[in-house]
């Protein structure tokens, strides 16, 4: 039998930060690298990151770190975990490795898997990526296969049938490997508190469309919340869909090269919207909550005046009231 030790570096009873440990006899496989934003109160600190002394000390048993999605609380430590493992290994799904590309991490490090195909360790030992539903593309979870069992990870995920493509779940290969025998499960817990049917968060493009089509007022939307519920993509497909352009609402998106911490949205994703009030100052000038203001309403009323719907964006408690 295995000796087999499970612990999370980060990631438990908190949002971000996650980075889970399961060590299989002398191997060392760590799943996801992510950060945690700090919040309003924690002035000059950009985001948080767990502790890697234990890793650093034990970096020649690490297999790799295998990442779930393209999401800063999934990914976001990498860069720094590089800065103290240079030659740790990191798995990823294509579109997670090309968004860690532009954070600048050094494709040297940086390993290309794909979904549904066996990544094998030694005789006994394997990983294996399974598509999940969630609000990025390209997300998987991972099973790793030991002697005794399979120890599953799911990263961050909804269910949710009609998502295809890039975003399709394959609940199919998840039956199966729960018919084959799961050792232990490390599973998403967002809201598993709550009883009953809890709808994924991109469903809530329906209803603010509602909204906007039975009202007849002058309109503004504001689409506040933390992160990785899809607001950027939920903003994107209500500026397409009515005409809108969207204002930024998040406190450190103002700045200038402070892209990894804050899951600021990239000229992709964009997808021909205007977008304001970003990168428009660099650390050493400052910014606040009065400038904000006064930049935002002016930034409304040049929207409105060309007959646009501005679409406020954000997760700065502050900056929305």
């Amino acid at each position: 039998m295995s000796k087999i030790k499970i612990f999370g570096m980060g990631g438990l009873n908190e949002n971000g930060k996650n980075t889970y440990i399961v060590e299989v006899d002398d191997k060392i496989f760590v799943f996801d690298a992510g950060l945690k934003y700090a919040n309003d109160t924690m002035y000059g600190i950009d985001y948080i990151i767990p502790d890697y002394d234990y890793l650093e000390k034990n970096k020649n048993r690490i297999v790799g770190v295998f990442i779930t999605h393209a999401h800063p609380e999934s990914y976001g430590g990498v860069r720094d975990l590089i800065k103290d493992i240079k030659d740790i290994k990191i798995y990823a799904t294509k579109y997670a490795i090309n968004q860690m590309k532009l954070d600048g991490i050094n494709e040297k490090n940086l390993n290309l898997i794909t979904a549904h195909k066996k990544i094998v360790i030694d005789k006994e030992t394997s990983v294996f990526a399974i598509n999940v539903n969630h609000s990025v593309p390209d997300s998987v979870m991972y099973v790793l296969n030991t002697k005794d069992g399979a120890v599953v990870y799911t990263g961050d995920f909804i269910i949710d049938p009609s998502m295809m493509g890039s975003y399709y779940m394959d609940l199919g290969k998840i039956a199966y490997v729960g018919k084959q025998g799961v050792l232990a499960l490390l599973c998403e817990s967002s809201f598993s508190e709550n009883k009953g049917h809890t709808s994924p968060s991109h469903h809530m493009s329906s209803f603010f469309k509602n909204i906007i089509k039975e009202s007849g007022m002058e309109k503004i939307i504001v689409i506040a919340g933390p992160t990785a519920v899809g607001k950027t993509a939920l903003s994107i497909e209500l500026a397409q869909k009515f005409n809108g352009e969207i204002i930024n609402g998040d406190s450190m998106q103002v700045y200038k090269g402070l892209d990894i911490g804050t899951a600021k949205v990239t000229r992709e994703e964009m997808a021909g919207i205007m977008h304001h009030l970003l990168n428009i100052k660099t650390v050493a000038e400052g910014f606040n909550v009065s400038e904000f203001i006064t930049l935002a309403k002016q930034k409304i009323q040049e929207i409105t005046a060309r007959g646009h719907l501005p679409i406020v964006v954000g997760g700065t408690g502050l900056y929305l009231q």
